[in-house]
C-alpha cells in the first residue's frame, strides 16, 4: 500500500479526533465509559484479524478491500481514542486540585508505559510463532486475555467511579480544608497588610 493511499485512509479520522472528544463532554462516569467501550473493541479486533487473515484474496477486489479496511479502521480508532478521551477525563476527575498537573501527568505516563510494555511484548512474542499465522495466533490469545481480565475487573471499575472524590486523595479532607482556610487566611492577611500601608 502506497504512502498516498495510507494518506487517503486516514483522512476520515481527523473528523474522528474533532466529535470524539464532544460525546464524553456531558458524562460524569468516564471509568464507566472505558469499560463500556472494552466489548467492542475486542470485537472489532477480531474483525480486523480476520479480515486480514484473508487480505490476500480480498486485495484482488479493491471495490471490497478499501471501504472494508477503511469502515474496520476508522471504527477501531473511534474506540481507541473514545477510551483515551475516557481514560483522561477519569484521571482529571479524581486529581487533587493542588496537584492536578502532575498527577494527571503521572498516571497518564504509567497508562504509557503499560500500553508501551504490552505492545513490544506481543511483538516480541510473535517471533516464537509460525510467520504465516503469528498475527491470528496471538489476536486469538489476545482476545481471551482480553475477555478474562475485562471478567474480573468490571466490577471493580463500576466501584472505582462509585468512590467519593475525596478517597483518592492522599491527605485526609480535613488537612485540604485547613491548608485551604490557611491559605485564605493569609491572603486576607496579606491584602489587609496592603491596604493598611496604602492607606499610610
Amino acid at each position: 500500500m502506497s504512502r498516498d493511499t495510507y494518506g487517503l485512509i486516514t483522512m476520515p479520522l481527523i473528523l474522528v479526533k474533532i466529535i470524539v472528544p464532544l460525546i464524553l463532554t456531558q458524562t460524569n462516569r468516564p471509568l464507566v465509559w472505558f469499560a463500556r467501550l472494552y466489548p467492542p473493541r475486542l470485537l472489532i479486533c477480531v474483525f480486523i484479524g480476520i479480515y486480514i487473515f484473508f487480505m490476500s484474496q480480498l486485495i484482488k477486489f479493491p471495490y471490497v478491500f478499501y471501504p472494508v479496511l477503511i469502515f474496520l479502521f476508522v471504527i477501531n480508532e473511534t474506540i481507541i481514542y473514545l477510551q483515551l478521551v475516557a481514560r483522561v477525563g477519569f484521571y482529571a476527575q479524581i486529581s487533587e486540585p493542588r496537584i492536578g498537573g502532575t498527577y494527571m501527568t503521572l498516571v497518564s505516563t504509567l497508562g504509557n508505559i503499560g500500553q508501551s510494555v504490552s505492545s513490544s511484548a506481543v511483538l516480541y512474542l510473535a517471533n516464537w510463532l509460525p510467520k504465516k499465522h503469528a498475527y491470528s495466533i496471538e489476536v486469538a490469545i489476545c482476545t481471551v486475555i482480553g475477555i478474562v481480565w475485562l471478567l474480573f475487573t468490571w466490577r471493580m471499575m463500576r466501584q472505582l467511579q462509585a468512590l467519593p472524590i475525596r478517597k483518592w486523595y492522599l491527605a485526609k479532607e480535613n488537612d485540604i480544608l485547613s491548608e485551604s482556610n490557611t491559605q485564605e487566611l493569609s491572603e486576607t492577611t496579606a491584602n489587609t497588610n496592603d491596604t493598611v500601608s496604602y492607606t499610610k
